[in-house]
């Protein structure tokens, strides 16, 4: 069979492991409802186990674990096959690495539903648990098996940029079988599909055939396009806590040497390809097509992690007229390119297997493009009152901003971001989109140690300095403006001195005004921001000086809109650099209905972005060549130009002016019920997946008694993440409870969510850092694996804890490898956080280092030797690769 995949896919994806533990609880089902305790270790190498009668029509939730990590080790493994009454539908290998394995199995005929364990020569049965539950559907029917004749399915018509669903459902449940094209599952775009990966093994066993492993895990989507008129689709897949690459991606029917087939489907895709360095490249989270009426279309999904969510968008076609259409586009292409970028890391920058660690050059580089472009442009529309839909996205890259500073040696109380060039415009910017994204969307409080530190190192900058400095060096062209930097270290002098009342930050701000009032633009990028810096800090004030530099700027703008980089009317246009002129005009009070210089700007600026959603031109003047500096300064113009649906937050740090009421997670979106569906899987899925600000304590009570009390995986697992995007500081001890919880699914997603509130709630943070510090010692190992899982990325606001260190450290002795293999991989990042505290730095060398003299264990070795080199690779030699 050809499905043609990509050369990544061929290479393959490591498919992560999820499962659960049946209960009863919130959801009784009439089969089987009490999860069975299979034998004691030590039992016969093959044994059946009767599930329970399924019938089609109906979905079931099975899982088998293993109840006791301990006994799983070395070379240990046992294969689960579960089987329905017409044979095997799914099995995967248990072993130290992955220690369960969940399902969603949709019968294919009535009978029996078996799990059978067979064990290699030598091996003995270790304790096995498993369940077999009913899907709870609310008296609704699943679709039924894939039949290739195209069915024409009802379907209300798309919103813009709203998933939109078929009026059944809202949601769709995948299920197996569903792993080739032939038996895809059938849904309706728009249709939000939950699923589970765990026939792919979270790392393949020693006695498996490994590259064989590398090609399992594929999930197969068909539907049939019902729109009135062609329309751009984003296909966007989202998982919790991500850790290896995963892709989604498009096909159609066709054929393959004179047989039916399915085929790649490509119209409608974005041009920019990103750079090939990566373990598996051409693999990607997000994709855009477009879909015709009438169309059937396929969808392949590669999640590889133990929980995922595929959500579908449609917009019309770009380019536009509506300058608004042409922000809402724009602005979720934007973040999700970059969302995708960092979901497989170019530079060996994510791993392929999760039995290696990640590569800390690359682990610690900011990533300006996909990181900070992206939020600055996606923040800015937000800010000016565009609904933040992507919130997955979003969440990620800013989570990723929040955890990336480390401390300057011999500095107290200074940070600034390794691995880059650019360090001075990079820690003046990070303050700001923090406050942007706190104040829009989180409302939180600002993070504590966050901003003052990078303040510290632009003081350390501005330190008797005289004169304004000159550009700064970004490894490529274009070198970084000094008038960015100087808009944005006074933006965030102001917003210090505004928060604490020091007059320090005052007199530091004021002291950038006096050095680049003065300073001449060299330019079209100088210009464009020195327009940008007097309109930030005083429109009004400097409006005499603003008049000139907007003579100077219209004197190099061309007759089609476009603006060069040197003051030279006859060199090529930049896009970047014409979006960026229309932004700073904006900001300076020019309209393009009174302004035609203006008007022709942003009438080209219009005309340019691409069907995909991007504005991607001419790479002229750019090292990199990516659509995230073009875009997100299109996004910011159009949208400051032309105001979104809502009322914009006032925000001194971006522009002056504004109303007051802020949008938040929620607006755009569909508001979180009052009252979870306790009979419907799917659309209980749906609601939790509505939760982001936080709810009412009526509604947060169901949502834990979900994640304490179901007998569904799915739904267990989506309840920890609904508390962990709210943050619920009341919900650590029930996710304390879930990080035992017999599926990975669910321990990840438990280990996240603890994750996000002890670092955005610093009042809990202390009661939930001991609670963790006991869930690390606990006697049921389950509990540590998940508490371990905890410190697998981003947990910088953890790491004041001299207690919680000792407790991590003392897993390097643990009984089960996975556990050893998850504190080593959290001491080498704790160590670049805390580089500037000499005892703590050799307290992690050394741990590691002994653990690495006694252990047998070959997964484990190598996560030693691979953490001791991150740790030892201080001296980085990144830069000599550039």
């Amino acid at each position: 069979m050809s499905l043609l995949v990509p050369c990544a896919i061929l290479g393959a994806l490591c498919f992560m492991g999820a499962i659960q533990f049946g209960r009863s609880g919130l959801f009784i089902g009439n089969v089987e409802a009490r999860p069975h305790g299979v034998g004691r270790a030590g039992a016969a190498r093959s044994q059946e186990i009767k599930l329970g009668e399924a019938r089609p029509g109906s979905l079931y939730a099975v899982t088998v674990w293993v109840k006791d990590a301990v006994q799983a080790q070395g070379k240990d493994a046992v294969r689960a096959t579960v089987a329905d009454a017409s044979g095997a539908v799914a099995e995967k290998w248990l072993h130290s690495a992955d220690l369960d394995f969940y399902l969603t199995l949709r019968p294919r005929a009535r009978g029996p539903v078996t799990a059978t364990l067979s064990a290699p020569e030598g091996t003995k049965l270790p304790d096995i648990g498993v369940a077999f539950k009913p899907v709870p559907m609310g008296g609704a029917r699943p679709e039924p098996l894939a039949a290739h004749p195209t069915e024409s399915v009802e379907r209300r018509s798309a919103g813009n940029r709203q998933p939109t669903a078929d009026n059944r459902s809202p949601a769709v449940i995948a299920a197996q079988p569903n792993s080739t094209w032939e038996t895809a599952q059938r849904f309706e775009f728009g249709q939000t599909i939950y699923g589970s990966a765990d026939e792919r093994p979270y790392a393949p066993a020693p006695t498996e055939d490994a590259y064989a492993a590398m090609f399992k895990g594929f999930q197969w989507f068909r539907f049939i396009f019902h729109g009135a008129e062609p329309r751009l689709a984003y296909f966007v897949l989202n998982v919790t806590d991500r850790d290896v690459p995963l892709d989604v991606d498009i096909f159609q029917p066709g054929e393959y040497n004179g047989k039916a087939d399915v085929v790649p489907y490509n119209d409608g895709e974005f041009i920019y390809q990103i750079e090939a360095t990566q373990n598996y490249p051409g693999l990607y989270k997000f994709r855009t097509r477009i879909l015709r009426p009438g169309d059937t279309y396929y969808v392949r999904v590669d999640a590889n992690h133990p929980a995922w969510q595929l959500h579908t968008y449609d917009y019309p076609i770009p380019p536009y007229k509506d300058p608004r259409q042409a922000v809402g586009t724009g602005m979720d292409f934007l973040v999700n390119m970059g969302d995708t970028w960092l979901s497989n890391t170019p530079r060996r920058g994510s791993v392929a297997l999760r039995t290696s660690m990640a590569y800390s050059e690359t682990h610690l580089c900011i990533a300006c493009h996909p990181t900070q472009f992206t939020t600055r442009g996606y923040l800015t529309a937000v800010h000016n009152g565009y609904p933040p839909i992507q919130r997955p996205a979003i969440e990620f890259l800013a989570d990723r901003i929040y955890n990336n500073a480390r401390p300057l040696y011999g500095e107290p109380d200074t940070n600034w971001v390794r691995v880059i060039y650019s360090a001075r415009t990079v820690a003046s910017r990070l303050p700001l989109l923090a406050d942007m994204f706190e104040k829009n969307i989180t409302h939180d409080p600002p993070r504590p140690k966050f901003a003052v530190p990078y303040a510290n190192f632009l003081k350390i900058h501005y330190r008797d300095v005289k004169t304004m400095p000159g550009n700064e060096t970004d490894g490529c062209e274009p070198e970084v403006s000094p008038f960015e930097i100087a808009t944005q270290s006074w933006q965030t002098f102001d917003m210090l001195y505004r928060e604490t009342g020091d007059k320090q930050w005052a007199g530091e701000r004021d002291n950038v005004e006096r050095l680049a009032v003065p300073y001449k633009p060299e330019n079209m990028i100088d210009l464009n921001w020195k327009i940008h810096f007097l309109a930030t800090i005083g429109r009004e004030r400097y409006s005499k000086e603003l008049d000139a530099l907007i003579d100077q700027l219209y004197s190099y703008e061309r007759p089609d809109g476009m603006w060069p980089y040197p003051f030279d009317k006859q060199a090529r246009p930049a896009d970047f650099i014409s979006y960026h002129a229309i932004l700073a005009l904006a900001l300076a009070g020019r309209r393009p209905e009174t302004d035609e210089h203006l008007a022709r700007a942003v009438d080209a600026c219009l005309k340019a972005q691409r069907p995909e959603g991007s504005w991607e031109g001419d790479p002229v003047y750019q090292g990199f060549n990516t659509p995230f500096r073009a875009t997100q300064f299109a996004v910011m113009a159009l949208s400051t130009l032309y105001r979104g649906p809502r009322e914009p937050t006032f925000i001194t740090t971006l522009a002056p002016g504004g109303p007051t009421e802020p949008p938040g997670w929620n607006a755009g979106s569909p508001y979180p019920p009052t009252k979870l569906a306790a009979n419907n899987l799917p659309r209980l899925l749906d609601q939790l997946d509505r939760f982001w600000d936080l709810a009412p304590e009526p509604a947060l009570r169901q949502i834990r008694n979900v994640l304490l009390t179901s007998d569904q995986p799915l739904a267990r697992e989506a309840a920890a993440r609904a508390l962990g995007h709210m943050a619920d500081p009341s919900s650590i001890a029930p996710l304390i409870t879930a990080l035992g919880d017999s599926s990975k699914m669910v321990q990840s997603a438990a280990a996240w969510a603890l994750r996000m509130i002890l670092s955005r709630r610093q009042d809990a943070a202390p009661r939930g850092r001991a609670l963790l510090a006991a869930a690390l010692r606990s006697p049921d190992a389950r509990r540590r694996w998940g508490a371990t899982r905890l410190f697998n990325q981003h947990f910088k606001y953890l790491t004041d804890d001299p207690e919680l260190l000792r407790a991590l450290t003392e897993r390097l002795n643990d009984p089960v490898p996975s556990v050893r293999f998850q504190a080593a991989s959290g001491l080498w990042r704790w160590y670049y956080w805390k580089a500037d505290d000499r005892d703590e730095r050799a307290a992690i060398l050394e741990a590691l280092a002994t653990r690495l003299n006694t252990e047998t264990d070959g997964m484990v070795r190598r996560g030693l030797h691979e953490s001791i080199y991150d740790v030892l690779d201080e001296n980085t030699g990144y830069m000599e690769a550039w």
